[in-house]
C-alpha cells in the first residue's frame, strides 16, 4: 500500500505538467502539449508553443511541391547535408519521426521533422529546431500524438 501511494505522489504532479490534449481548430486536430501551451496560426503554418517546446505543423497535401512526403526522402535530405546528423528514426503505419542534430561541435542544435497520418487520412507536418536534446524528445513524442479532432 505504501508503494502505491508513494507512486500515485509521483505520478500526480507529473500528470499536472504533462498538460493534455491541446485542440488545432485551424487544421483540425489535437496534439498533446503542456498546459500552459498557446496556438498561433497563419496562412501556411500554425505553431504550438508551450512547455519550452515550440512545435511548427502544416497539413500536407498528396504531391505538393517543396514537401517532404516520406521518411526515407527526408533521411535521405539528412545523409546528403555534412552537417547534418541522424541520431534516431522512428516509423510506424501512421507515423515518422527523425531526430537529428544541426551544426558543429561548437554550435549544436537539435531538429525533428515528423509526419503522422489522422484517422481522417490527413497527413500534418511536424517540426522542431532547438538545442534541447530533451526538448527534441519531447517533440518526437508530441509529433507522435497528433490525432483527428
Amino acid at each position: 500500500m505504501k508503494k502505491l501511494l508513494a507512486l500515485a505522489i509521483l505520478l500526480v504532479p507529473a500528470l499536472a505538467l504533462a498538460g493534455g490534449s491541446l485542440k488545432v481548430p485551424a487544421l483540425g486536430i489535437s496534439i498533446d502539449m503542456p498546459a500552459d501551451s498557446k496556438v498561433a496560426t497563419s496562412l501556411a503554418i500554425t505553431t504550438v508553443t508551450g512547455g519550452g517546446t515550440d512545435l511548427t505543423l502544416k497539413v500536407i497535401l498528396p504531391k505538393s511541391a517543396g514537401d517532404v512526403h516520406n521518411a526515407a526522402e527526408a533521411e535521405k535530405i539528412i545523409k546528403e547535408m555534412s552537417f547534418l546528423k541522424m541520431l534516431k528514426k522512428e516509423i510506424t503505419p501512421d507515423h515518422w519521426s527523425l531526430l537529428y542534430t544541426k551544426g558543429t561541435e561548437d554550435f549544436m542544435a537539435y531538429a525533428v521533422l515528423a509526419q503522422r497520418t489522422t484517422a481522417d487520412k490527413k497527413v500534418v507536418q511536424c517540426q522542431y529546431e532547438g538545442y534541447s536534446k530533451e526538448e527534441a524528445e519531447k517533440a518526437v513524442a508530441a509529433c507522435k500524438s497528433i490525432a483527428k479532432l
